[in-house]
């Protein structure tokens, strides 16, 4: 290897054996840009070391960044998977209530509001019929209307439970 320093610069076979790479690939990153060439056969020995750890960092950077974008969609199928096995779990454990049961409930429930809200009416005509004031009237409906609501927040609605386990008879 003497011989091949010169001051500050060097010839590809020395650039090449301090680098670990073939002479042909120190010229291939010459001519890429990566590593300067000082003239025909030397290379300037410090911008070449920098050049060439600044090519291996952008190497690495666009790995890893690679890396990520192979990473994401299986962390998404990953989570995914985890969550529908919560959901699994939460059902097997009867902490879910299927969509369609909810439906028959709400309805059950609105409709029996419905009925006794509607019923009120019918309930306090007669006696209101009779009052002889406006304010007697009013006083009327909201008694049955207290009584109609008071009757609801009592109520039970039981629905047949469809998330009984196989082995229990339904």
């Amino acid at each position: 290897m003497e011989g091949a320093v010169s001051e500050d610069t060097v010839d590809v076979q020395t650039l090449a054996e301090m680098l670990r790479l073939t002479p042909r690939r120190i010229q291939q990153l010459a001519r890429e840009g990566q590593i300067p060439k000082a003239s025909r056969g030397r290379y300037p020995l410090i911008e070449s070391v920098r050049g060439y750890v600044d090519y291996l960092n952008e190497l690495a950077a666009k790995a890893r960044q690679g890396a990520e974008q192979l990473v994401a969609p299986k962390l998404r199928k990953e989570t995914a998977l985890a969550e529908l096995a919560e959901l699994e779990l939460a059902e097997k454990r009867r902490e879910t209530i299927p969509r369609a049961e909810t439906e028959r409930f709400l309805v059950a429930l609105f409709s029996h509001v419905r009925t006794r809200i509607r019923g009120v009416p019918r309930k306090a005509a007669p006696p209101a019929h009779a009052a002889e004031s406006v304010a007697e009237v009013e006083e009327i409906f909201w008694k049955h209307l207290s009584e109609a609501l008071e009757q609801l927040s009592d109520t039970k609605i039981q629905l047949p439970d469809s998330r009984r386990s196989p082995s229990k008879p339904g």
